[in-house]
């Protein structure tokens, strides 16, 4: 099993040095990582990105964090409550298909979901993004399509998405079993060198 310590302590080394903060070596190419880890470190992700934020605040870096399935709950719960989803599942089992796409409407990435991303980060000094929380909003919400539209929001600072599961690259493997779409326009933050 890969030590996620390890791992977390090892990003803070890269994270905390100016030439990442600053973007150095990247030769024009979008700040935008994938720190992966093994789907059975789920439960303990969150804290070891507490921790991380807390070291580098240390270091005088500035870390805004966003956690996907938080955003979802936010922004249902101003859409008249997530217990108004409950319900419509509830109605619906029998169309999951239809449950999906109203969830998917309700959180809209381009119109509700990212316009929420960016107010917070217009309002929020910060001098990196972290965004986590992918596991569990999916399939109604698709990491690669976050990271595509988070480009026009967080395009010069560095963005590190962490994933559960595997980045070759070239495409994304959340769980280490469901391919989602080629995304290649990040690094993999594990593999990063400073």
């Amino acid at each position: 099993m890969i030590n996620l310590s390890k791992d977390i302590n090892r990003a803070f080394e890269v994270m905390k040095t100016p030439s990442f903060v600053e973007k150095k070596g990247l030769n024009g190419e979008i700040p935008f990582f994938i720190f992966t880890y093994e789907v059975n470190q789920e439960p303990r992700i969150e804290e070891e990105i507490t921790g991380l934020k807390n070291r580098l605040k240390k270091e005088g870096v500035s870390v805004l964090h966003f956690n996907l399935y938080d955003i979802a709950v936010e922004i249902l719960e101003k859409k008249g409550g997530i217990e108004k989803m409950f319900r419509l599942e509830d109605r619906k089992k029998k169309k999951p298909k239809y449950f999906l796409k109203a969830l998917q409407s309700a959180l809209n990435i381009r119109e509700v979901f990212i316009p929420h991303i960016q107010k917070v980060v217009l309002e929020t000094p910060h001098q990196m993004v972290f965004v986590s929380g992918v596991g569990a909003v999916y399939p109604y919400i698709r990491s690669h399509v976050i990271l595509n539209n988070l480009q026009s929001v967080t395009g010069d600072v560095p963005t590190v998405m962490f994933y559960p599961g595997k980045y070759n690259g070239k495409s994304l493997s959340l769980f280490n079993k469901l391919k989602d779409d080629n995304y290649y326009r990040a690094y993999h933050l594990n593999e990063y060198q400073k």
